[in-house]
C-alpha cells in the first residue's frame, strides 16, 4: 500500500515493491485530486488577459476577493496616473529640447506616439485574443497594422523624398514608425504565445502572422514602385 501511495505522488519506497490490492481504492481516489492540482496550478502560471484575452475562467469572487479587487483598482488608477506624469514629463522635455535644437523633432513624436502604440496593443489582447480559441487574433492584429502603417509611412517618406526640406514633418513620419509601430507591434507576447501553444496550432500561427504581414508589405512597396515608375 505504501509502494502504491509512494508511486502516485512520485516517491516510491524502495523497500515494498509488490503492489497492494487495498491499495487500488485509495489510489484510484488520490489520482483525480492530483490531476486536478496540476490544472491548477498550470492555469494559475499562464492565466492572462493580455496574453489569452478576457476570459471568465474563475468563479464568482468571494469578500476577501473582492477586497484585494479594489486594492488592485486603486493600484492600476495610481500606475495609470504615474504613467501619465511620466509622459507628460518625457514629452516636455523632448518638445524643449527640439525647441532649442538640442534633440530631434523625431524624438518628440517618437514619446508622443508610443503610449497610444502601447495602449492600443494592450486594448486588442483583452479584447481579441480569446477568440478563435487557438490563434491569437488581438496580437496578430497588431502586428499586422503595425507593419501596414510602417510600409506606408516609408512609401510616403520616399514619395516626399524624405522631407528633408519640413524637418517637422519629416520628424512625424519617423516618430508614427519607431514611435507608434514600435509599440503597437511585439516579438515578445508572439513568441510567448507560441511556446503556449501545442504543436499543431504554433506553426500555423506563426506562419500566417509572418507570412501575412510580409505579403502586404512586399505588394504595398510593388504597388508603389509600379505606378511610380
Amino acid at each position: 500500500m505504501g509502494y502504491e501511495m509512494g508511486r502516485v505522488c512520485g516517491q516510491p519506497y524502495a523497500n515494498q515493491k509488490e503492489q497492494d490490492a487495498e491499495a487500488a481504492p485509495l489510489v484510484g481516489k488520490a489520482r483525480p485530486n492530483l490531476r486536478t492540482q496540476q490544472t491548477v496550478l498550470v492555469r494559475t502560471m499562464t492565466d492572462c488577459n493580455y496574453m489569452h484575452g478576457n476570459q471568465e475562467l474563475d468563479p464568482p469572487p468571494s469578500v476577501r476577493r473582492r477586497l484585494l479587487a479594489g486594492v488592485v483598482e486603486n493600484i492600476v488608477v495610481m500606475q495609470l496616473a504615474a504613467f501619465a506624469l511620466c509622459s507628460t514629463a518625457v514629452t516636455l522635455g523632448a518638445a524643449g529640447g527640439a525647441a532649442f535644437g538640442r534633440t530631434s523633432e523625431a524624438m518628440l513624436f517618437t514619446v508622443l506616439f508610443a503610449p497610444l502604440g502601447s495602449l492600443l496593443r494592450y486594448w486588442l489582447g483583452i479584447r481579441l485574443n480569446a477568440w478563435p480559441e487557438h490563434f491569437r487574433l488581438g496580437t496578430f492584429i497588431a502586428n499586422f497594422v503595425a507593419c501596414g502603417i510602417a510600409v506606408a509611412t516609408v512609401v510616403a517618406q520616399a514619395h516626399g523624398d524624405c522631407f528633408k526640406a519640413h524637418p517637422w514633418t519629416e520628424g512625424a513620419l519617423k516618430g508614427v514608425i519607431s514611435g507608434f509601430c514600435g509599440a503597437l507591434s511585439t516579438m515578445s507576447t508572439f513568441v510567448a504565445q507560441l511556446h503556449e501553444m501545442d504543436r499543431v496550432h504554433a506553426p500555423m500561427y506563426a506562419i500566417l502572422s509572418c507570412g501575412a504581414a510580409l505579403l502586404m508589405m512586399c505588394l504595398a512597396l510593388w504597388t508603389y514602385l509600379f505606378f511610380s515608375g
